[in-house]
């Protein structure tokens, strides 16, 4: 039974190892290197301490925090909406509605939007680019509150109502609380996806769109300068495993992924 599988589970072992570790590993390995080949640090130096990576990096920040603020604003009353006001007949399909936009191309939303803002004559911009994030990532924010949702009792608060609690101290006190594994699950993912988005800075953000995703590409691209690129994208993902820790730390036994 043990080996049946390790047999089973090997495609899928050496699909991660080709395709995942093994280009991460390479670009480790880039990041240390110069372009006459030694070993050297020089590169995550220029990527650290360069005021022009700092800009953009906090630039990127901004911009991954509103998305996020924004979808938690939005995410949390829908989820409310779908799982408390909507009835079990048509929760499913007012949930299919709300995912189907997303079954569509990520790059053909990006140019819909476009043709969607043009004969609005609304130029692209910071607002075009925060509304495209928020409209790409709103989902990833979405289904992790719905799923804490779900566990959030009608009872309890139909019993908060009574003794008459009012809507902000109900989602305060109840409804926050009870959805955090939801919350960080959610914020984590728009957070990061938002940090080194590409295309939708590239498309409509205009003279805004210039973000740590758009710099990668430029180093990689444009410069030709695969070493600060491999150190600007290794700090990255070092950044988003420090967050993927935080949140298995945050939501272990609170009905998190990992709990």
């Amino acid at each position: 039974m043990k080996k049946t599988g390790v047999i089973l589970a090997l495609p899928a072992v050496i699909f991660l190892i080709v395709f995942f570790f093994a280009p991460f590993v390479f670009l480790i390995y880039k990041s240390f290197q110069s372009n006459i080949g030694i070993l050297t640090i020089q590169n995550y130096l220029k990527v650290l301490t360069d005021t022009f990576y700092i800009r953009i990096s906090l630039y990127s920040l901004e911009i991954a925090l509103i998305t996020t603020l924004l979808c938690i604003l939005i995410a949390y009353p829908a989820s409310y909406y779908l799982v408390h006001v909507v009835s079990d007949k048509y929760r499913g399909l007012v949930l299919a509605i709300l995912i189907s936009p997303f079954w569509i191309d990520f790059l053909i939303r990006a140019y819909a939007l476009k043709a969607f803002f043009f004969p609005l004559g609304i130029k692209e911009g910071f607002f075009t680019l925060i509304y495209g994030m928020v409209y790409d990532y709103f989902l990833f924010m979405l289904l992790p509150l719905y799923a804490s949702m779900t566990g959030v009792s009608k009872t309890i608060i139909n019993a908060a109502r009574i003794q008459g609690a009012s809507g902000l101290t109900l989602a305060r006190k109840i409804i926050i609380p009870l959805t955090i594994p939801g919350l960080v699950a959610g914020s984590t993912i728009v957070f990061m996806m938002s940090l080194t988005e590409f295309v939708i800075p590239a498309m409509l953000g205009g003279t805004s769109g210039y973000t740590l995703g758009y710099a990668i590409y430029d180093l990689f691209f444009i410069y030709r300068d695969i070493y600060r690129g491999s150190a600007l994208s290794v700090i990255i993902s070092a950044l988003s495993l420090l967050v993927a820790y935080y949140y298995i730390k945050k939501t272990r036994g609170q009905g998190g992924i990992f709990a």
